[in-house]
């Protein structure tokens, strides 16, 4: 997951002008509500996913807030099963800015 959000930090992309719906309506553009927008592209599922990187226009959209809990779910889920606490390094970082090649 972190690669998926990795890919999809980019200048670009941010400055596609996206905002949220639902509960939280507030307009994009910060670090955190920048990554809670690629969380909830990924939630929706590859063909959305493959179509943000193929047309960056397709991310100016209104995104659902709650994309950010898929954050959570692998730790959460990992923890609950095994009981043991997550210690995982991803190889990439998904914080907004990260992908350094794409900003």
């Amino acid at each position: 997951m972190s690669e998926v959000l990795f890919n999809l930090d980019r200048r670009d992309l941010n400055e596609a002008g996206y905002s949220f719906s639902g509960a939280y309506e507030v307009d994009g553009q910060g670090g955190d509500h920048f990554l809670f927008a690629r969380c909830t592209v990924v939630v929706s599922g590859s063909k959305v996913y493959n179509e943000v990187l193929r047309d960056p226009s397709t991310f100016a959209t209104a995104w659902d807030w709650c994309g950010q809990d898929v954050l959570n779910v692998i730790e959460e889920a990992y923890e609950e099963v095994t009981g043991d606490v997550w210690e995982h390094d991803s190889p990439v970082d998904y914080e907004t800015g990260s992908n350094t090649a794409a900003w």
